[in-house]
């Protein structure tokens, strides 16, 4: 009986299986199905003519064949792709002339395009030296102007909104002070405010005469002379420095991007105790190196500006007008006060300074070390403006080289010139007072030979440094560019001596 089983399975296996037997039964079934078997027919006949496709999807319509019609569709928009009815059936949406399966798709690729954009323009920008600033692609000078609040006028220059409402208004302003209108008559009839007081201007140099209650007079918007001076020989500072602020430019290569501001004392006493501090006062030292005791300006990184409690991070310098030598000395020195403004302003130590704000601590260290401009590079700028200078203000006939020719000679007593790159190596120290000060007159040598001495490679490297440093946008890029430069003017010894006859 067993065996008769077995042999019956074997000659018919399907008998066990009734899913699989109800499946193909269903199968052949549909197979005959006469809608479909004439909508093959009809198919056949309209492959190649989109108008009998569209009657042969509307027949699918009628007869629920939802299948067979969107193939219809398909073949439409494959013999007419611009056909919209048929794409829009599909479920298809159009973008830029273009369909797509779903809106998801489309904005799949408005990403895509998106990303290349950004990336392309990012590139691009990039390559021009620009900074992003809040999501806008904006040159290193202008990110500083934007940083401080301001905007470009009609007239292309910078301006501050809230000093455009008050011009509106009819404020003015007397050097950095805005008068309202109801007090600016007071101008008129010769007067100065000093706190809510308006004083004549013998009172007000009186007034202006103590640290922090300085002067502030700005120049147009190159930089702004913070002096106890009367008001005088402030105007004797002011021209003697605009001179200087241009010297500067042309061993930068380009503006700080805000006016840098310098402090200009009445007298070597004031320049002394204000550098040193007074404990009396509660005022700490202005300096962290000591090497205003060296020259006769120095920069002041660890001051404080009572009136706000920031850091007044200038040069210093001093201008005693009561003597025909305090006043000859001082047009030297003035003008190096500039040029620790003038480095300060382009290379600040950012994140120091936060870090200072944060702690209310200062670490003189960590300020040094951010710096990205070379100590040699910022001395010798400082004192090429000091003393390798043309004096444009000689008349007809007489000598504009005089401070040039002062400083070779003075150079030649004190020990003459070394090999440059040992003078790029130096670093300023009180301990070797006599050597530093000679080492002033050295480093301002090698810049005037850099700016004005037309070696061709020296300049090329100059100039390549000054780009570095004005597009900001890569240290290692600035630091070689540093580290070229000084190998190059050191390459030049005999050129140097040569252009300076020495």
């Amino acid at each position: 009986m067993l065996t008769s089983l077995i042999l019956a399975v074997s000659a018919n296996p399907a008998a066990l299986s009734f899913p699989e037997t109800h499946a193909a039964l269903r199968r052949e079934s549909q197979a005959q199905n006469p809608d479909e078997v004439e909508y093959e027919r009809q198919r056949k006949l309209a492959d190649k003519d989109a108008d009998k496709l569209w009657d042969l999807y509307d027949w699918c319509q009628q007869k629920k064949l939802d299948k067979q019609g969107k193939s219809c569709l398909r073949r439409i928009v494959q013999l007419k792709p611009d056909d919209a009815k048929a794409h829009k059936l599909l479920g298809e949406v159009e973008y830029e002339g273009k369909w797509y399966p779903s809106e998801k798709k489309v904005e799949e690729y408005k990403k895509q395009v998106a990303d290349k954009a950004a990336k392309d323009a990012e590139k691009a920008a990039k390559d021009k030296g620009l900074v992003k600033y809040k999501g806008e692609w904006v040159t290193p000078e202008d990110m500083e102007y934007l940083k401080r609040g301001m905007v470009k006028n009609d007239k292309g220059e910078w301006i501050d909104p809230e000093q455009q409402k008050k011009i509106a208004e009819g404020w003015v302003k007397q050097d950095l002070e805005w008068i309202p209108p109801q007090e600016k008559e007071n101008i008129a009839k010769g007067l100065w405010k000093c706190g809510d007081k308006w004083l004549e201007v013998g009172k007000a140099d009186e007034y202006h005469s103590e640290f922090f209650e300085w002067w502030k007079i700005p120049h147009e918007n190159k930089y702004v002379l913070y002096t106890t001076c009367t008001r005088k020989v402030a105007a004797l500072i002011d021209a003697n420095i605009a001179n200087a602020y241009d010297d500067l430019l042309k061993c930068y290569g380009f503006a700080p991007p805000a006016p840098p501001a310098v402090i200009i004392l009445q007298n070597q006493a004031q320049y002394e105790t204000f550098a040193a501090g007074d404990q009396e006062e509660g005022r700490p030292p202005a300096e962290s190196t000591g090497l205003s005791s060296t020259h006769y300006a120095f920069f002041a990184d660890t001051c404080v500006n009572r009136a706000n409690g920031e850091f007044a991070q200038w040069g210093v310098s001093f201008w005693d007008g009561s003597t025909e030598a305090g006043s000859k000395f001082a047009i030297h020195s003035t003008r190096n006060a500039l040029g620790q403004s003038f480095a300060e302003a382009l290379d600040p130590s950012t994140k120091t300074m936060e870090k200072v704000t944060e702690e209310q601590r200062f670490d003189a260290e960590s300020f040094w070390a951010e710096k990205k401009i070379p100590l040699w590079f910022r001395f010798g700028a400082a004192c090429y403006a000091e003393r390798y200078f043309t004096d444009h203000t000689v008349k007809a006939g007489g000598n504009s080289r005089w401070a040039i020719e002062w400083s070779l000679q003075n150079l030649l007593t004190r020990g003459g010139m070394l090999p440059i790159s040992k003078v790029l190596e130096y670093e300023p120290t009180v301990e070797k007072g006599e050597e530093t000060q000679v080492w002033y007159n050295r480093i301002g040598l090698v810049m005037y030979f850099m700016v004005d001495g037309k070696c061709a490679p020296v300049t090329e490297k100059l100039v390549a440094f000054q780009a570095a440093l004005k597009s900001g946008k890569d240290p290692k890029a600035l630091a070689a560019a540093a580290k070229a430069l000084a190998a190059e003017v050191g390459r030049h010894d005999t050129d140097l001596r040569k252009f300076a006859a020495l």
